[in-house]
C-alpha cells in the first residue's frame, strides 16, 4: 500500500501522526496493532458463485481484522448472513449481485454472484401414441441444453434451443433427462400407449 504519514512530534508523553488519506490511516493503525507484517490480506473463498434460485452456498473469510461485516448489492437477487468468519449466500431471484465483505479496518473483498432460475421442463408429463410427436419447453438453468431418452425404442428425443421434441416409437413409460451446461437436470415422464 502506498501510504504517507509523518511523525510531527514526539515526546515521552506521546506522539502525533498526520495521515495522507484514510487508506494510509487504516494501514498504519494495522501496523501499530499487528507489527511490521500487519494483518494478513482480506480474502474470501469462493470469489464467485453460480446459483439457482433457492440455492444456499457458504464461503469462508480469510485474513483481515475481525469483526467483519457483509452486504449484498441487490437483496432481490441474493441475500447474505454472517457467523464469525463464515458467510452464507441465499439465491432469491434471477440476476447478478455483488457480496461485499469488509473488515474492521475498512479493507474489503467481494463475491460475484450470478443467479439463474432452476432448470425446468413444461409439461413434465407427456402421453401420446406411436408415430406422434410432442414438444416440451425448457427454461432456466444454464442454456445449452441436451436430452437423453431412457429408452429410444419407446421415445426418441431431439433438442433445438429451448424446445425438446419427443418422437413416440413404441409402447412403454420412460424418463427423459434434460441437462444444461452447468450439469443441472430436469426430467420429463413419457408414456407411449400401445
Amino acid at each position: 500500500i502506498d501510504w504517507q504519514a509523518t511523525l510531527t512530534s514526539f515526546d515521552p508523553g506521546g506522539w502525533t501522526l498526520n495521515y495522507g488519506n484514510a487508506a494510509s490511516a487504516a494501514y498504519l493503525n494495522a501496523f501499530l496493532a499487528f507489527g511490521p507484517g500487519g494483518p494478513t490480506e482480506l480474502s474470501v473463498n469462493p470469489g464467485t458463485m453460480d446459483l439457482s434460485v433457492g440455492d444456499i452456498q457458504g464461503a469462508i473469510i480469510y485474513g483481515g481484522t475481525s469483526p467483519y461485516t457483509v452486504s449484498s448489492s441487490d437483496p432481490s437477487v441474493a441475500t447474505v448472513t454472517l457467523s464469525n468468519d463464515t458467510l452464507s449466500v441465499t439465491a432469491v431471484g434471477a440476476g447478478g449481485a455483488t457480496i461485499t465483505v469488509m473488515d474492521d479496518f475498512g479493507a474489503s473483498t467481494y463475491i460475484d454472484v450470478v443467479v439463474t432460475q432452476p432448470l425446468a421442463a413444461s409439461p413434465e408429463n407427456v402421453s401420446f401414441y406411436p408415430g406422434q410427436t410432442a414438444t416440451v419447453t425448457i427454461s432456466g438453468g444454464a442454456p445449452g441444453y441436451s436430452a437423453a431418452s431412457g429408452n429410444p425404442s419407446v421415445a426418441s428425443v431431439s433438442v433445438s434451443g429451448d424446445t425438446l421434441t419427443l418422437f413416440a416409437v413404441g409402447g412403454g413409460t420412460i424418463t427423459v433427462t434434460i441437462t444444461d451446461t452447468a450439469d443441472n437436470h430436469a426430467y420429463v415422464s413419457v408414456t407411449v400407449g400401445d
